[in-house]
């Protein structure tokens, strides 16, 4: 019954990437002040459209951007609240400014009515909750610039927040579309090359299918659309139920002379604690991820923790079930003689040679090897993962985040082209916003105001760090400061002017009237905006901004809180705002987010650890094999360079509890040896014989499952598999040799690990 219904709710996800905006919580101080500046002005993210040699002479611009405007007004659904374009701005200027040259007003509004080399180009103020429209949108600008103007969806140029939350919406559902599937077949592949039974293969394959069906589920009652970075979700629980899936059926098969039901209810025993708790840890990697501020990371984080529970209870109420329904007898799997039958591996070996230790003489001969080398060098192999760890945890310091969308894609992509052709005929497309405040009881009337605005204006101008300025002094004659009656008339008239056309320029969100304020925005195209230089040029900017408004009207008392009253009566005050300033706080948030995720996931696994074993201090040496793969990636990461995206930061928590998982398998052998009398060495070799190939089994499905996401041209995704597998190789190297190592170390192995003959179950 429940499967149809899995069935149907999985069908309904659809794809769907909030803006960056959306990432950080209501009550966030820049999301608050951007919010507010967006119900002032309305959205300040257009959609440009242009196309190669699109200048003031082609009659093209003109022709597409008239179809445009009667599209707005008919087709409202399309979002589309605003059409301009460069001949439009151009004869508005020319207008306020009838005394200069159209060489002149090409120059003045260089930036942004116009490109440096004379390019033209069309601008489309969209709807801030455009959500799903956006397809249509773009594909209704690609079909009109066919049909109208003759220009092909190839040499259309498109650029903007809007179409580049399109692009990632679209290269998640090629995600799901051209990866999903190769990933669960090179899964099953693996995993037959692995187990070598079609049956068994298939029964692994069959409940981490049913895994992912509920994860595609959760996303489709929780949240209805999956993001770009829910796109890997149901493939990392496929992943994560098949790793539990071949452990049991490994304790089912090291159980021996048995019937099936007989066995299955023995291998429920063995392995049920282990993979539950194994589970429990992984299910504590995810639910750190809920301490984010950042709404798609704890999305992933609820959804991963309670996608695994469900497919995990799943999993401990099939597999015993139907491994008996397989008609497949554990005696036929891994051992051959009647003698070997009669011991189950889960009993101890009497003896080194003992087929029960690995299954054929390959296998023994790769478990002694791996003992005696981690017995024998159990001290230099601590100290180097010892230092390996803290050459990482100096790379972390190193790490730097990244939202661009330059950083999401290969630079040979389409849209990374369109981008940089916009950037580089048009210039900067990243803004500043600034909202300049007077409040309504202020002395100052509008011709200082606008007088104000206007000698900020030109003060931003004239920064190195500015490519252009838009804002109501843009379209407004020379205010004339001088004296004399002839300027004060001048100035009367220009009074008179400015009441007048208010409401024109509120139309053209230039100007804001508030309850208590009027508020005039500022646009400024930045250089280099993206990265490190957003802080050091705000404050630059706000400095700048500072000393006008103290030399030209009085003490200013810059305010990062929205609706903040002024101090004094008739004080002039100003925000920076944009959605850049919302991106550059995405990125502080993601980097406080990973060291506080990693370390509440830290917090949760080692209490489990601790009850392992039974001794805080054993238990916190047992997370350096699970710490050092993932402190090493990102070690590395931060060393060369490498930005961390939103992706990434998913890697961390949810690696260090996979990585636990073979951890808590190898110490419920170990553990199991010493209590029945071996020493440490032979705990560990008992170990190895018992776990190491459903370790490696999982480990090398795992990789396999994520492989083909190295691919993707979706730069997040591709980096996520990268990074997963790259930890998940380092765990099971942590696993295999660190762990030994410790445990057999002369310290270690007998101070903390029990002793033999102690009950540790």
């Amino acid at each position: 019954m429940w499967l149809p219904c899995l069935g149907y709710w999985a069908a309904q996800v659809r794809i769907g990437t909030p803006e960056v905006a959306a990432w950080l919580p209501g009550d966030d101080a820049a999301r608050a002040i951007y919010q507010q500046f967006l119900e002032q002005f309305g959205d300040d993210q257009v959609l440009f459209v242009t196309w190669p040699n699109c200048t003031l002479d082609d009659p093209r611009l003109r022709q597409l951007s008239g179809y445009l405007q009667e599209l707005a007004r008919t087709q409202p659904q399309l979002g589309i609240s605003q059409v301009q374009d460069s001949w439009l701005m151009l004869q508005r200027w020319l207008e306020a400014h009838s005394e200069l040259s159209l060489p002149m007003a090409q120059q003045q509004l260089q930036g942004f009515a116009i490109g440096a080399d004379g390019s033209c180009f069309i601008t489309l103020h969209v709807d801030a909750e455009l959500g799903d429209r956006r397809a249509p949108l773009v594909q209704t600008l690609r079909q009109s610039a066919q049909q109208i103007i003759g220009i092909d969806s190839s040499e259309l140029i498109l650029a903007g927040e809007p179409f580049q939350v399109y692009v990632i919406d679209r290269a998640s559902r090629e995600t799901i579309e051209r990866f999903v599937p190769p990933s669960s077949l090179l899964a099953l592949g693996v995993a037959w090359l692995c187990l070598r039974r079609l049956r068994l293969t298939l029964l692994v394959f069959v409940l981490a299918g049913l895994g992912q069906l509920i994860g595609l589920a959760l996303i489709a009652v929780f949240f209805s659309e999956m993001s770009a970075v829910l796109v890997v979700l149901p493939t990392l629980i496929f992943m994560l139920t098949l790793s539990g899936a071949v452990h049991l059926t490994n304790y089912y098969r090291d159980v021996g002379g048995q019937d099936v039901a007989e066995a299955g209810a023995q291998a429920f025993r063995l392995g049920a604690r282990p993979c539950v708790l194994a589970t429990l840890t992984t299910i504590f990697g995810f639910g750190s991820l809920l301490v984010s501020q950042l709404q798609p990371v704890w999305q992933f984080g609820s959804l991963a923790a309670l996608g695994l529970f469900l497919a995990t209870a799943l999993l401990l109420g099939l597999v015993p079930a139907a491994v008996s329904l397989a008609v497949w007898h554990p005696s036929t799997t891994c051992r051959n003689s009647p003698s070997e039958r009669e011991k189950p591996r889960h009993m101890l070996p009497t003896s080194d040679e003992d087929p029960r230790l690995c299954g054929n003489n390959r296998e023994s001969r790769a478990c002694q090897w791996l003992t005696e080398l981690t017995a024998r060098h159990a001290s230099l192999i601590s100290l180097l993962g010892v230092i390996a760890l803290l050459l990482s945890l100096a790379g972390l310091l190193r790490l730097k985040t990244s939202t661009e969308f330059e950083d999401m894609f290969p630079p040979s992509s389409p849209a990374i082209e369109s981008l940089r052709w916009m950037q580089s005929h048009l210039g900067p497309i990243n803004s500043i916003e600034l909202v300049l405040s007077f409040p309504k009881n202020s002395s100052e009337d509008v011709l200082a105001q606008a007088q104000l605005l206007a000698a900020i204006h030109a003060d931003l101008t004239n920064s190195a760090h500015v490519s252009a300025v838009l804002s109501a002094a843009t379209f407004l004659p020379p205010l004339d400061t001088g004296q004399g009656m002839r300027a004060t008339i001048r100035r009367a008239v220009l009074r008179r002017t400015l009441s007048a056309h208010r409401e024109d320029l509120q139309a053209e969100h230039l100007l804001a009237e508030q309850p208590d304020a009027w508020r005039w925005r500022l646009s400024a195209r930045i250089h280099n905006l993206a990265g490190d230089n957003y802080h050091k040029i705000q404050t630059q900017l706000a400095t700048l901004v500072q000393a006008r408004i103290d030399a030209q009207a009085g003490r200013l008392q810059p305010t990062n809180l929205p609706n903040t009253a002024p101090t004094n009566s008739g004080q002039a005050s100003f925000v920076i705002t944009g959605l850049q300033r919302v991106i550059e706080k995405a990125h502080l948030t993601m980097l406080t987010d990973l060291g506080g995720s990693f370390a509440m996931a830290f917090l949760l696994i080692v209490p489990v650890m601790m009850l392992i074993v039974r001794s805080v201090r054993a238990g916190l040496l047992l997370m350096l094999p699970n710490v050092l793969p993932v402190a090493m990636v990102f070690g590395v990461m931060g060393w060369l360079s490498v930005k961390l995206d939103v992706a990434s930061i998913l890697t961390a928590s949810v690696a260090l509890g996979i990585a636990v998982d073979d951890t808590l398998h190898f110490m419920t052998w170990f553990l199991r040896g010493r209590a029945q009398g071996l020493d440490a060495k032979g705990a560990v070799r008992h170990a190895i014989a018992g776990c190491a190939r459903a370790m490696l089994h999982t480990s090398i499905i795992c990789t396999g499952s994520m492989l083909p996401f190295l691919f993707c041209d979706f730069v997040p995704t591709s980096k996520f598999a990268l990074l997963m597998i790259l930890i998940l190789g380092g765990a099971i190297v942590g696993d295999l040799l660190l762990l030994p190592a410790i445990l057999q170390s002369r310290y270690f192995g007998q101070k903390y690990f029990g002793k033999q003959g102690d009950s540790t179950r």
